[in-house]
Formats: structure tokens, sequence, C-alpha cells
């Protein structure tokens, strides 16, 4: 059955789109077959975007459209059983520490560098080498992980996502996010203490730079 957002004012305003964008698929996805067949919301309605406004809509083809993330299976993770919590903060902020004190004996934690020890067989990976073999092995575990969540595949009571990506909230699933920040002189001091490289300074004066002004509370998705 459809939506009724897909009647009345849908009916008028979808092939005034279609029309103003010369019925040309404004996607251009791989596949794409040019002709707009569909409108599309670019900002789909669940992140906020307006249902009507001209300025949100665009045409389509129904290769792209259908192709997009929001429709597809890679959403399923908004009503699975899994609760996600993403834990972010710069590097040496204490994220994994947080998680190992915070989670059940059974939750799955996405750590890169818990996933880059496993998978060399050490627990004092070298992955902050530049170069490192382990890189891309680990990034193909940790995605696959990230893939089955966002499918919601898993049938556990929670998974901990731990990322120093200062844009983490727009890159991974969560229904709870959590910032730990101990401050930019506390975890400048924690490397040193550590030795890690230069880089790394640079890393987390960038992700001060980036989250400037932002609340660092915990927050939660509405759903």
């Amino acid at each position: 059955m459809a939506k009724p957002q897909y009647s009345g004012p849908w009916q008028r305003l979808r092939p005034q789109i279609l029309a103003r964008d010369g019925g040309t698929c404004q996607i251009g996805a791989p596949g794409c077959t040019t002709i707009a067949t569909q409108v599309d919301h670019i900002t789909p309605v669940h992140a906020g975007g307006a249902w009507y406004d001209p300025a949100n809509l665009r045409a389509a083809c129904a290769n792209c459209n259908n192709r997009r993330p929001d429709n597809r299976r890679t959403e399923q993770w908004r009503t699975a059983k899994t609760r996600i919590v993403l834990v972010t903060g710069p590097p040496a902020a204490g994220k994994t520490t947080w998680v190992g004190d915070n989670k059940g004996p059974n939750d799955l934690v996405v750590d890169y560098d818990q996933l880059a020890g496993a998978i060399g067989g050490t627990s004092n990976p070298t992955h902050d080498a530049p170069n490192n073999p382990l890189h891309e092995p680990t990034l193909d575990a940790r995605n696959a992980i990230l893939r089955g969540l966002r499918q919601g595949k898993y049938n556990m009571g929670r998974a901990w996502i731990i990322s120093a990506n200062p844009k983490a909230e727009e890159m991974f699933p969560y229904h709870r996010v959590v910032v730990i920040d101990p401050g930019k002189d506390e975890v400048m001091r924690r490397l040193d203490a550590a030795g890690r490289p230069l880089r790394y300074r640079q890393l987390v004066a960038d992700w001060y730079a980036t989250r400037q002004g932002e609340v660092t509370d915990d927050g939660s998705r509405p759903w």
C-alpha cells in the first residue's frame, strides 16, 4: 500500500520535478539508464529531508533510485534487535578502555586496533607504520562487520563501533553516540608517553579543529 505522502501534493509535484530536470536522471550511478521515471529525495526523509521541497527532489532512473543506500538492505539496522553504540573521540582518548569497562560478555566490538592485532597475531600491532600490509585486510574485516550491522544480520544485545574519525556520526550507523574526550592537553600527553609518531599529534589537532563548537554530550538517534 502506498504511503499517504505519495498521494495528493506528490502527484502534482512529481511530474513538475521530472519536467524541471528534463526527464534525465540526476544521480548518474553505475548502471544509470539516464531516463528518469522516478523522483528521489536527495536528503532522505528519515534523515530530516523535506517531503515536498523541490530543492530536496531530483529526477532519477529506477536503477539509480533503487540502488541508493537508504533504499537497500543496508538500512535494516534501524529496526534490528542489536542496539549500536558509536564511541568516538580523538586518538588516545581511552575509547577502547571505556568500551571494555561497559560492554557485556557477548557484545560485538568493532575496533580497528583490536582487529589489526588479531589479524597480525599480536597484542601490539604495528598498524601505525606507513604502508603496513595489515591495513588492507584489517579494513576488509572491519567493513564486512559494519556491512553486517547495517543489514541487521546480527542477533545480539549491543554492538560497539569505535572510531577516531571526527565525522564518525556521519559515517557509521548508531542508535546512541558517546564521545570520549579527556581534553586536548591530556590526549597529547598520552601520545608522548606512548611514543606515538608525530603524525598522531596532527590527527588530534584535526579532530579538535573539525569538532570545534560541537556538543560532546551523550546523544541518541530518535529511533
